[in-house]
């Protein structure tokens, strides 16, 4: 594990640069097994997270759709080619060889809810820098955007942007993805 010290000192740069790249720290959380930031980053809410122990840094994005726009997928979805067409245009908007994606399913009836996009960075290797920093940000971002364009595209833009811009503008998550 590596020296309190070394963590804060980690922790002031990651600050420094977020800042220099003209985003803003929203909130710094700190749990029993990690400690991470909130980041406003292109009107969503980004966590840049490190769990104790290791040398790596997630940067992710997670939406939960509102409950009106997980029925209007779920009753499209029913009919399994409609289903298929879905998922297949979902994950092509998820997908990008700069990020890692990952579909969220309501565990009980295999609905779809949301997604999660993340990048890993290392920001305890000497090589790392704002470059790398703000780049992955961006990644992160744009993708997340791509796949909520997506998802106006199919169940118009009216009904997804009072339901999930509410859902991404909303006052600041209070904790970080398990």
């Amino acid at each position: 594990m590596f020296e309190d010290k070394r963590i804060q000192e980690i922790k002031y740069i990651l600050k420094g640069m977020i800042e220099d790249t003209g985003r803003k720290v929203l909130k710094e959380i700190v749990e029993e097994d990690r400690w991470g930031f909130i980041i406003n980053c292109g009107g969503l809410y980004l966590f840049l997270v490190h769990h104790f122990g290791e040398k790596k840094m997630v940067i992710y994005y997670e939406i939960t759709f509102p409950e009106k726009v997980t029925e209007v997928i779920s009753k499209e979805c029913e009919d399994p080619l409609k289903r298929n067409e879905f998922l297949f245009g979902l994950k092509s908007a998820l997908f990008s060889p700069f990020v890692m994606s990952s579909i969220k399913y309501d565990e009980g009836n295999d609905e779809v809810t949301g997604f999660i996009i993340w990048k890993h960075i290392y920001p305890f290797h000497e090589d790392f820098g704002i470059v790398k920093l703000d780049e992955a940000m961006q990644a992160v971002t744009n993708q997340a955007l791509l796949a909520l364009s997506y998802i106006e595209a199919i169940f118009g833009a009216k009904m997804v942007e009072q339901e999930i811009v509410e859902q991404i503008t909303k006052n600041e998550p209070d904790g970080m993805y398990r």
